[in-house]
This record gives structure tokens, sequence and C-alpha cells, in this order.
């Protein structure tokens, strides 16, 4: 049986090399479809993230209030979008991919409204 030794600098590695990620700007679409693998997913599945997506970009955006839940939200946006994009589905209608595509699109609309927000939000609140 052999143990390993865990040192401070093997915890905290991870921790800087997710937060270089979280610095970094959004990629663009393409860039994102080269470096993933298209995940399968049931049409089920599909058309849950898509409406997941929609219901963030038209419903929470809205919801949110300060700069905490503009930056949460805006987390989860890139994430929900990221997830998305390393979808495809064998099976889905072209009403499915038409709603793909309006999904993406209408996230990646959203983002300089969220960020000019929470900049104002975060202005706001350090008055």
């Amino acid at each position: 049986m052999t143990h390993s030794i865990t040192t401070l600098a093997s915890l905290t590695k991870p921790i800087t090399e997710q937060a270089s990620k979280e610095v970094k700007s959004r990629l663009s679409k393409d860039d994102i479809q080269k470096n993933t693998i298209k995940e399968a997913v049931p049409v089920y599945d599909f058309r849950n993230a898509i409406d997941s997506l929609f219901d963030m970009v038209n419903v929470h955006y809205h919801a949110c209030v300060g700069s905490g839940e503009l930056a949460d939200f805006l987390e989860r946006l890139k994430r929900n979008h990221t997830r998305l994009l390393g979808l495809t589905c064998k099976r889905a209608k072209p009403y499915d991919l038409e709603q793909y595509d309006r999904a993406l699109a209408a996230a990646e609309a959203c983002y300089p409204k969220a960020e000019a927000r929470l900049a104002q939000a975060k202005a706001k609140e350090a008055k």
C-alpha cells in the first residue's frame, strides 16, 4: 500500500489555475468548439439545456438585484452557455436546432448587458 503526501503547494495549484481560468475573458464559440468534444445527449436533455439557457436570459437576468447576484448570474450564464455549446443531439428536429442557435445568440447578447449592469451596480454600491 502506497501513500501520497499532500503538500500545501499541491493543494493551492488547482485553485490558482481555476482562478486564472475565471480571469480570462469568455472564449468565442469557435474556440470552445475546437477545444471540446461534443457530448451526444438524448433529445429530452438537449431541449432542457436549451430551455434552461433561455430561462436564464429571459427570467433570471431581470430578477438580479445588486452586484453579488449579477456576478453569480454571469458565472452561471457562462457555465450554461459553455455546456450548451458542448452538446449535440442526433435526433434533434430542425426546430430544436433553431432554438439551440437562438438560445446561444440570446446568451451571447446578454453578456455585455449583464457586464454593464454589474459595473453600474458596483459603482452604485461603492458610493
